[in-house]
């Protein structure tokens, strides 16, 4: 008990000692940055560069984008899936069929945003929007951002965007193509100048059978049209385009 006694004073004294010099550096420390002066502060503030930097609207030299044409296919596609899924990271996204939609290094459904002529498709379908009610041959180019895009099409490009142009026909155009595997046929005509764009389009298929024998329900019948006027006026373009189809 004697030595427990002696032992407290001890260990009382050396914490006070030790504790002073440390309460007083930082009591210094705290005068210290309360005495800075504000305009030092400012001063370096003014000293930063600032820099900007313009973009043009419109302008997509910052994302990677592939444009392809329709007429540069070795063989006309069935429809315009086919063709954009030769794009390398571009797939079809859903359930077998026309009514697929797009997928862009993964992402899909409402993250890819579909265009025609700059106009936007929206569709309440959990898949996405399926632009397969326009035949392939009424249309001319096909660009594909792959990559977040929404600061240029909007929240609807967070995974890319897929944009598609009407065809311009310079004169007359036609097309004929038949597959034998579901007696798939399609006929197309157009005609245009620099005013005008006139296109009609007929695609069709039967049931057809897989493999092992079993029916395959791939009967359709779509007709799908194009209509277009370009104008200028006092400097100014106007387009005009109307896309209807039934089937």
């Amino acid at each position: 008990m004697r030595r427990r006694r002696q032992l407290l004073p001890r260990l009382t004294a050396t914490w006070d000692e030790s504790a002073r010099p440390i309460c007083g550096s930082a009591a210094l420390l705290v005068l210290q940055l309360l005495a800075t002066p504000s305009a030092s502060i400012a001063d370096a503030a003014e000293g930063v560069e600032q820099i900007t930097v313009y973009a043009p609207p419109g302008e997509r030299f910052a994302f990677d984008s592939v444009k392809i044409e329709f007429d540069s296919a070795p063989f006309p596609p069935n429809n315009i899936r086919e063709l954009i899924s030769r794009i390398p990271g571009v797939d079809a996204n859903g359930q077998g069929g026309d009514f697929q939609t797009f997928s862009i290094r993964g992402v899909s459904r409402q993250r890819i945003q579909t265009r025609i002529g700059d106009a936007p498709i929206v569709s309440e379908r959990r898949a996405g929007a399926s632009v397969s009610f326009v035949d392939p041959t009424l249309l001319g180019t096909a660009e594909v951002v792959r990559g977040p895009a929404s600061t240029l099409f909007g929240s609807g490009a967070l995974g890319g965007a897929v944009l598609l142009e009407p065809a311009r026909y310079d004169g007359f155009a036609g097309n004929f193509s038949y597959a034998s595997q579901g007696d798939r046929n399609a006929q197309s005509v157009g005609w245009g100048n620099d005013h005008w764009t006139l296109g009609v389009a007929r695609r069709q298929s039967f049931d057809d059978e897989t493999p092992d024998g079993d029916d395959r329900f791939s009967r359709f019948e779509r007709v799908s049209a194009l209509v277009g006027v370009h104008r200028q006026v006092k400097g100014l373009d106007f387009d005009l385009t109307v896309i209807p189809a039934y089937g």
